[in-house]
């Protein structure tokens, strides 16, 4: 079985599993995380199947900054203020992520997040880094 049709993310950006697809353009889709962590909990992922964040070279920067901007305008266009300080980028690092095809949530309104989201979610921790660190860490792969 190819690599696609074993991978749910893959089977959603291909249209093969129902879903409500907020963004797509030709390098990525965004969508609603099925396990919301608040009424604002959306995944980014790219179209080509990357594994996970430590799959990434320093090559991927621009695909990471695309999107970090589709995650923002995700946010924006479902009603989350651009000042909203309660927002959280990041991606689950190996092994903790449960689906084994690089996504970047993006949550807003984190003041509402339970105390076991706040603890999945929590940046610098060796679960969950953040977009920004995920970033600095491929730009000193360069050097």
């Amino acid at each position: 079985m190819a690599e696609a049709e074993k991978c749910v993310f893959c089977r959603i950006s291909l249209k093969q599993e129902p879903n409500e697809i907020l963004y797509e353009d030709e390098q990525v889709v965004a969508f609603r995380d099925i396990k919301p962590a608040t009424n604002h909990h959306y995944l980014i992922i790219p179209k080509t199947h990357i594994r996970n964040p430590k799959s990434l070279a320093y090559e991927h920067l621009d695909m990471l900054t695309h999107m970090r901007e589709v995650a923002d305008g995700v946010l924006l266009q479902q009603g989350v203020s651009t000042d909203d300080v309660n927002k959280r980028f990041g991606y689950h690092w190996p092994p903790f992520n449960m689906i084994d095809h690089l996504h970047l949530h993006a949550i807003g309104n984190t003041a509402s997040m339970g105390f076991i989201a706040k603890g999945i979610f929590m940046s610098g921790s060796p679960w969950f880094v953040s977009h920004e660190w995920l970033v600095k860490h491929l730009e000193n792969m360069r050097e």
